[in-house]
């Protein structure tokens, strides 16, 4: 079960995958050579280019698991794969000022998707200390809380998500990085119960038109 991180390198990232039973494989995040399908899953850790970035969007449409932290999970707002409107279109923005945090927790509402089938609301994940938030419009924001996709918040501040998945659960883009520990495998430990239970369907976008 390959697992392609698109970044130079992040030994303590391969480690977790290693431990969640999968096996990770690198690729530089600017090659628009490299064969993504023969990968059952995607983290990314850093801008893509246009050409990277299509490939990869074809594979999530596919039902394959994506997940952004830091700047890549920049880059699935700006691409539009996160929220998952019609046509892709962004409509997220990011905040320029840093929020402080130590740990990252489900949401009350939390989606069950390809990230969060091995955690539960006690769970507390530890991360880096800073980082961008989330800017929603207020529409959308309803329908995502919903739906369910504000996934993880920081610490106990239930206003300030720290991730966002797409409608059908497959994309998640995690503002912080996960720190190395066993609370942070069972994210992967989720991708990999995901895989072996076979893509989800697919479903139709969400409902908010940007004005």
């Amino acid at each position: 079960m390959r697992i392609a991180i698109l970044h130079s390198s992040s030994h303590a990232l391969a480690d977790a995958i290693v431990r969640a039973g999968m096996q990770p494989e690198f690729f530089l995040p600017h090659d628009a050579s490299i064969n993504l399908a023969k990968c059952a899953g995607f983290i990314l850790l850093d801008d893509l280019s246009a050409e990277c970035m299509q490939i990869l969007s074809q594979q999530s449409h596919l039902g394959k698991p994506v997940l952004g932290m830091g700047k890549g999970a920049e880059c699935l707002v700006t691409s539009g794969l996160i929220p998952g409107l019609e046509n892709a279109e962004p409509c997220i923005t990011l905040t320029d000022v840093e929020y402080v945090a130590h740990t990252i927790r489900l949401t009350e509402y939390y989606q069950l998707n390809a990230f969060t089938q091995c955690l539960t609301l006690k769970n507390e994940l530890p991360i880096d200390v800073t980082a961008r938030r989330f800017v929603v419009p207020p529409a959308l924001g309803m329908e995502m809380q919903l739906l369910g996709t504000n996934v993880f918040q920081f610490g106990e501040a239930t206003e300030h998500v720290a991730a966002i998945a797409n409608k059908m659960g497959n994309v998640l883009a995690l503002l912080p990085f996960l720190q190395d520990d066993n609370q942070s495998d069972l994210i992967f430990q989720s991708m990999r119960d995901y895989i072996r239970a076979g893509y989800v369907q697919q479903v139709a976008p969400l409902n908010y038109y940007p004005r």
